[in-house]
C-alpha cells in the first residue's frame, strides 16, 4: 500500500466532483479546524526560527518582529498556492488583466464548484483572522488598532460572503490582489528590524510597485468587474444580500487601499529626502511611543537627580 499525500488531503477538504473540483458543505468547519491547527503550529515555529536574531531587536519590539516574519510566510504561501492552481488556466489571465477575457465576463457568476488550492486560500484566510482578530491589539498602536479591527472585519465579511455563496471567481482575483500587492513589505519590515537598511529599501520599492499595479489599478478594476457582471438574482432579499456583504465591503476595503496608498508615497518621500525608513503609519506610532517613552526615562532620572541634589544640599546646610 502506498502513501499518497494528494488522497489524505481531499479527504480533509471533503465533497470531491467528478471534475476534479470540491463543493462547499458543512463539514468544511472540520477542514477550518484542521487548517486553523496548522496555521498555529506554523506560527509557533517561525516564532521560534525568529528567536534566533531577536537579540538585534529591543524587547518591547520583539514581539511585532516576530509577527512580521509570520504576516511574510504566511502571504508567501497564499501567493504560491494561488499561483500554482490558476498557473497555465484562463483564470490567470482573469485575475491579471480584467475585461481583457470577454467569455469570461459573460458566464461569470456563481460556480458550484471550487478547486483545491483556492478552497484552501479561502479557509486559511478564515483561520488567519480567526488566530489574529483576539491579539490584533498587541501588535498595533493608536490609530493603527482600529485601522486593522476594521480590516478584519470587513475581510471576514468578503471572505465568508463570496464562499458560502460560491463566488470565489470575484473572491480569488481580490485575495491575489491584496497578497501579491503586500507580502514583501513584512520582509522589507523584517529587515529594518536586522538592521538591513539597505535590502529593506529594495524589498520595499520593489513592493510598492506591485502595490501600485495590485492594489492601486488591479484591485479597482476587479471591485468593477464584481458590480458590471453581478449574478442575476432571483429575489430583492438576494440583491440586498449581495450588496451588503460582497459589493458594501470591497468599497470600504478600495477606501482603506487610497489610506495605504498615500502612507506608502509618505515613506517613499522619507526615505529619497531623509535617507531613513520610517515604516507605516503603525510603525510610527510604534517610533513615537518609543520616543516618549525614552523622554519619560530622562525626565526620571532628572528628577531623582534633582531630589539627591536638594537632599545633599541639606545635609550641607545642618553640617
Amino acid at each position: 500500500m502506498t502513501f499518497d499525500l494528494r488522497n489524505y488531503i481531499e479527504m480533509i477538504f471533503y465533497y470531491k466532483q467528478d471534475d476534479g473540483n470540491f463543493k462547499i458543505g458543512q463539514k468544511d468547519f472540520i477542514t477550518f479546524a484542521v487548517i486553523t491547527f496548522f496555521l498555529f503550529l506554523v506560527r509557533l515555529v517561525v516564532f521560534a526560527v525568529a528567536g534566533i536574531w531577536k537579540d538585534k531587536v529591543t524587547k518591547k519590539k520583539q514581539l511585532k518582529y516576530q509577527q512580521c516574519i509570520f504576516q511574510a510566510v504566511f502571504r508567501t504561501i497564499c501567493v504560491s498556492v494561488m499561483l500554482i492552481t490558476m498557473w497555465k488556466t484562463a483564470d490567470f489571465k482573469r485575475i491579471m488583466a480584467p475585461f481583457m477575457d470577454q467569455e469570461f465576463n459573460q458566464i461569470i457568476g456563481r460556480r458550484e464548484t471550487i478547486p483545491l488550492g483556492y478552497k484552501f486560500v479561502y479557509l486559511l484566510n478564515l483561520s488567519y483572522i480567526s488566530i489574529m482578530f483576539p491579539i490584533v491589539y498587541k501588535f498595533e498602536n493608536g490609530k493603527g488598532i482600529i485601522l486593522m479591527y476594521l480590516h478584519h472585519i470587513v475581510t471576514a465579511s468578503v471572505v465568508l460572503s463570496s464562499y458560502m455563496g460560491n463566488l470565489w471567481i470575484h473572491g480569488i482575483p481580490i485575495f491575489f490582489a491584496n497578497d501579491a500587492g503586500v507580502f514583501l513589505l513584512y520582509y522589507s519590515k523584517t529587515c529594518v528590524y536586522l538592521v538591513l537598511e539597505k535590502l529593506s529599501t529594495i524589498l520595499f520599492f520593489s513592493m510598492f510597485a506591485l502595490y501600485l499595479f495590485f492594489r492601486g489599478l488591479n484591485y479597482p478594476l476587479h471591485v468593477f468587474t464584481a458590480f458590471r457582471a453581478m449574478p442575476i438574482f432571483t429575489t430583492t432579499n438576494q440583491k440586498i444580500q449581495y450588496w451588503v456583504t460582497i459589493m458594501t465591503p470591497l468599497l470600504v476595503l478600495e477606501i482603506m487601499q487610497l489610506v495605504w496608498i498615500k502612507i506608502l508615497f509618505k515613506m517613499s518621500y522619507n526615505i529619497f529626502k531623509y535617507k531613513r525608513f520610517d515604516g507605516d503609519a503603525r510603525s510610527e506610532n510604534e517610533i513615537n511611543a518609543d520616543k516618549e517613552s525614552e523622554t519619560n526615562k530622562n525626565k526620571k532620572k532628572l528628577k531623582k537627580n534633582s531630589k539627591e541634589q536638594t537632599l545633599k544640599d541639606k545635609i550641607k546646610k545642618q553640617k
